[in-house]
């Protein structure tokens, strides 16, 4: 019996071009999360103005916590929206007041990444497509 046989060739083009596509993702996605938490500081300190109301209940407000609302690279792939203000857990997660009554907090951190979810996932996906296409 007589056997066929196959010769591939072009593997090593193509495995540098898989190092190629893999390099580029990396680097568009890592460009990408930095735009990311800078939108969601722009966020959430729209939230905060009352930008989203009704559905988000507006905070009164001095500038204070607004102004220090920042996002932070940590690493290549990881981006950190917060702030150093004392009193943010206070406004975000709710508090017990001084005559004991719960007073429930904004959520503003919490309402912006919800809202924004699909978004953010399209700004990943979309610079992993920008990626695979410009490696050709």
């Amino acid at each position: 019996m007589a056997m066929m046989t196959f010769k591939i060739e072009g593997t090593r083009q193509v495995a540098k071009w898989l190092q190629n596509v893999n390099k580029e993702i990396k680097e568009r996605v890592s460009e990408e999360m930095q735009k990311i938490g800078e939108f969601m500081a722009f966020e959430v300190q729209n939230s905060i103005r009352g930008i989203y109301m009704p559905e988000e209940q507006k905070s009164f407000d001095t500038g204070n916590l607004m102004g220090s609302i920042k996002s932070i690279m940590i690493g290549k792939y990881v981006v950190s929206i917060g702030t150093n203000v004392e009193y943010a857990p206070y406004v975000e997660y709710g508090h017990i007041l001084r005559n004991g009554v719960w007073w429930e907090g904004h959520h503003n951190f919490a309402n912006r990444f919800f809202a924004n979810q699909k978004k953010i996932n399209l700004f990943i996906s979309d610079a992993v497509k920008r990626s695979i296409k410009s490696a050709g």
